[in-house]
């Protein structure tokens, strides 16, 4: 039982740290791929402007907004995931090693 507690305490600290660096990445994307659509005449024809955007309704319409927009956006540009800097990388590390830890502690308790 007490392996099990710890597996859950570390794999919830973890898994977070884990999850850090490619979401920093992946917001600085979308904030690039959104500020590029509020002004492109095409996006803003074909999606942002229109009544029909809301059909799917406010959820539906972001999320479709934003696909189409990356889609559009990777035609023009090159988007893609860089790689992370130092500190990123210190972080995924710890925080797989935090993670290897507890799934080892687990298993072999």
């Amino acid at each position: 039982m007490k392996a099990f507690l710890f597996l859950t305490t570390l794999a919830t600290i973890g898994i977070p740290i884990i999850a850090y660096p490619p979401s920093i990445l992946i917001y600085n994307d979308l904030q690039k791929v959104l500020a590029w659509s509020y002004v492109d005449k095409y996006m803003q024809g074909a999606w942002w402007t229109t009544w029909y955007s809301w059909v799917p309704g406010p959820m539906g319409r972001w999320a479709i907004g934003i696909t189409w927009s990356y889609w559009a956006y990777s035609e023009e540009m090159q988007v893609g995931m860089r790689a992370p800097s130092g500190f990123h990388l210190f972080l995924l590390t710890v925080g797989i090693g935090i993670t290897f830890v507890a799934l080892v502690s687990e298993l072999f308790a």
